[in-house]
């Protein structure tokens, strides 16, 4: 940050973005066990029409063995 007059400005940027965030969660078909990766994809799109959306997701994960 170069001007401290701009702190309150990007407190309401980071606050609004806070607000508009969701938390997925989800288990899988796939019963199998083993320390495999396993890829996920998670889309969204908007029912209004074009709209700045952004997703932050893993790519994938390992399955637990236990």
């Amino acid at each position: 940050m170069r001007n401290p007059n701009e702190l309150s400005e990007i407190a309401t940027k980071i606050g609004t973005e806070l607000h508009s965030q969701y938390i997925l969660g989800f288990r899988p078909s796939n019963k199998a066990r083993g320390a495999r990766w396993r890829k996920i994809a998670v889309k969204v799109g908007s029912r209004n029409g074009p709209q700045h959306l952004s997703v932050r997701a893993k790519k994938g994960y390992y399955a637990h063995t236990f």
